[in-house]
């Protein structure tokens, strides 16, 4: 089995992690798991790269909005 690895990019903003209140960093947590586990399930079953970038982006999206 080949080995692969999933980034997931911040964006352009910078923020401070001890700025955050225990509430925000744990659904912050809970977002970036979710679009690993997007990706991972994305990867795995989709010959296509393009089209699975092209969800996991869509999946973080909708996470953080």
């Amino acid at each position: 089995m080949k080995k692969y690895a999933i980034v997931i990019h911040g964006g352009a903003v910078t923020m401070d992690p001890s700025e955050l209140s225990a509430e925000e960093e744990a659904a912050q947590r809970e977002g970036l798991a979710q679009a690993l586990q997007a990706g991972w399930e994305v990867l795995h079953g989709c010959r296509c790269f393009r089209r699975g970038k092209s969800e996991i982006c869509e999946h973080l999206r909708s996470c953080l909005s």
